[in-house]
């Protein structure tokens, strides 16, 4: 809110009234002012929207986008098991998640993760206060938040920060007091918060803290906070286009309303950095969008979602109570062993483009297979190698990913499974290329991500053997197709070929990260794209997903503010 239209008959008043603007129709904005008896004079202020939208869309990480059943969803007896238009994934809270999917078998997994059945469902809930009907801090009602897109995204991961960012960006205008204006409460605070670099940041990244002053950019345009739900199955090349075309519809609501609106600025959680990636160069996003800010992004993948595929969520570290109690109940839900994750996620191109690209770790080899003497019998990929055919479309060694016979529990006969898995690698490293080959990333960038040893993630996975093997022994074990795999209830299995037999345990995370995003050999490739004077921080003291927790000791809500400020600040100043 800026301008302020004033009505004063220059007489002495008394007590001033308030009135916020709303906009009747594409034109005229009107004031609902107020009326005193003769006598007792006043002044009536109202507050006129900005002319200038610069909105802010948020873009989720996987598993943050409620689902919906697009289609009558069918087992393999072609029996109903989801209704069209019923939920399929909704994230509301911690509990009800649990109480929906801990104990579902493997078969539905398959069943209700399938990216060709599946919608975006809108009607996730909305947080509002009983007795005020609005959300707690950005004071919408209900309503106001679902057209903003809200229901769209997981409540339980990202509606406090909705109503968060949205209340600093616009609840600040200026008051008169005494005899002049004055910042209102919340640009006070703002002041004396959003001035101070973010902990964590890169030297000369971006350099100069905020000034007071600076932070009255917020007063030349509003930036409504909007939520881009979306099928995080398809594969981002989809969702980025999907993303381009939101964004072309919210400037134009904003424009046919009358008022100045070109760009939005995106913040991103996660996988959907790769979405806004994918909509800024290869969708052709990049002149609408005046800076993106990524938070935790797996820029060049993760090993974890290797070890997952194989082993599940489960045996994964935690850290204290709530920790431990938040992921065991996530690792029920997305799956405790691999027998739950691979049906859930491998035919579907979106979560296979988590994997290590072939820039991963600078193109040195992640997956390693070492005896009880340390002595590496196997390393891959091979320097300049290709990870797509030497670990995801691989089948005959006992370390591959893939366990075919986990690919189809519910039995459905329309697909040939296997075949549907590398038509979804295929996907997976289209989009890699195209992305990287397009330009990779937005000229304003900003980012943020986790640097934290206690939160260590994998870089590279090892499998380490309970023996030492001779040579004879190696080239059997990497020749010979073993036995299928059991699904592991922690991260070890037992090799055996005739009589003979060795354990293989899978290594813990090795790296500095959040968890799930090793720093340097993904998380860090964000770096080139950050340029002076934009924000770089390297966080500690939260995990992957809480990166945007407001109640955690994440810097992500407070480094997302600031980035947005300086994309306004270049924006509306240039």
């Amino acid at each position: 809110m800026t301008d302020q239209i004033v009505s004063d008959d220059n007489s002495m008043h008394q007590r001033e009234a308030f009135a916020e603007g709303w906009q009747a129709d594409a034109k005229c904005f009107r004031f609902q002012s107020c009326t005193t008896p003769e006598g007792r004079t006043s002044i009536s202020i109202g507050y006129l929207p900005a002319l200038r939208v610069v909105p802010v869309i948020f873009v989720p990480g996987i598993m943050g986008s409620n689902l919906k059943a697009k289609v009558d969803i069918r087992n393999g007896a072609k029996k109903i098991v989801v209704n069209a238009d019923e939920p399929v994934w909704r994230v509301d809270g911690t509990i009800t998640l649990a109480k929906e999917w801990v104990n579902r078998k493997q078969d539905q997994y398959q069943l209700r993760f399938q990216h060709d059945k599946v919608a975006v469902d809108e009607r996730g809930e909305i947080a509002v206060d009983d007795k005020t009907k609005t959300t707690p801090l950005a004071g919408l009602r209900e309503q106001q938040a679902r057209d903003l897109g809200w229901g769209t995204v997981a409540a339980a991961f990202y509606g406090g920060f909705l109503d968060w960012l949205d209340s600093q960006l616009n609840r600040h205008k200026r008051e008169l007091k005494g005899d002049g204006l004055q910042d209102n409460a919340t640009l006070t605070s703002i002041k004396q918060t959003a001035t101070k670099n973010p902990l964590g940041v890169v030297e000369g990244k971006p350099g100069k803290p905020l000034s007071p002053d600076d932070l009255d950019i917020l007063l030349k345009a509003d930036s409504p906070v909007h939520a881009f739900g979306y099928n995080w199955l398809q594969s981002n090349l989809d969702s980025g286009k999907a993303l381009a075309t939101f964004i072309d519809k919210t400037i134009h609501f904003y424009a046919d309303t009358g008022r100045n609106c070109d760009k939005v600025i995106l913040v991103t959680h996660s996988m959907g950095g790769l979405v806004a990636r994918a909509a800024c160069t290869v969708g052709g996003a990049g002149d609408k969008v005046a800076g993106v800010f990524h938070g935790v992004m797996p820029t060049d993948g993760a090993a974890a979602t290797y070890k997952r595929m194989v082993s599940g969520f489960g045996g994964e570290p935690t850290h204290g109570l709530d920790g431990w109690i938040k992921d065991w109940i996530g690792s029920k839900a997305l799956g405790p062993t691999g027998d739950y994750v691979t049906p859930a996620l491998a035919l579907n191109a979106g979560p296979l483009e988590l994997l290590p690209n072939a820039r991963y770790n600078a193109g040195k080899p992640w997956l390693r297979v070492v005896d009880e003497g340390g002595t590496v019998l196997k390393e891959l990929p091979k320097a300049g190698g290709d990870p797509y055919a030497e670990i995801y479309l691989e089948q005959d060694g006992w370390w591959r990913m893939l366990n075919e016979e986990w690919l189809n529990p519910a039995g459905l006969k329309d697909k040939e499974a296997l075949l549907e898995y590398r038509k979804s690698v295929g996907y997976a490293q289209k989009f890699h290329t195209k992305v990287q080959a397009a330009g990779d990333f937005h000229p304003i960038t900003h980012a943020h991500y986790g640097m934290d040893s206690d939160h260590r993630a994998y870089e590279t996975v090892s499998w380490n053997l309970s023996k030492a093997v001779d040579a004879e022994r190696n080239t059997r074990l990497q020749r010979e197709r073993l036995p299928d795999i059991e699904p592991m209830t922690g991260m070890q299995i037992y090799l055996r070929k005739g009589d003979w037999g060795v354990h293989a345990k899978l290594s813990e995370p090795d790296a500095a990260g959040d968890g799930t995003v090793p720093a340097q050999a993904s998380a860090m490739a964000v770096d080139t794209a950050v340029k002076d004077g934009q924000l770089l921080a390297r966080g500690t003291g939260y995990s992957h997903d809480a990166s945007y927790d407001l109640s955690g000791e994440s810097e992500g809500p407070h480094a997302a503010l600031q980035a947005i400020v300086r994309v306004l600040k270049h924006t509306l100043t240039a």
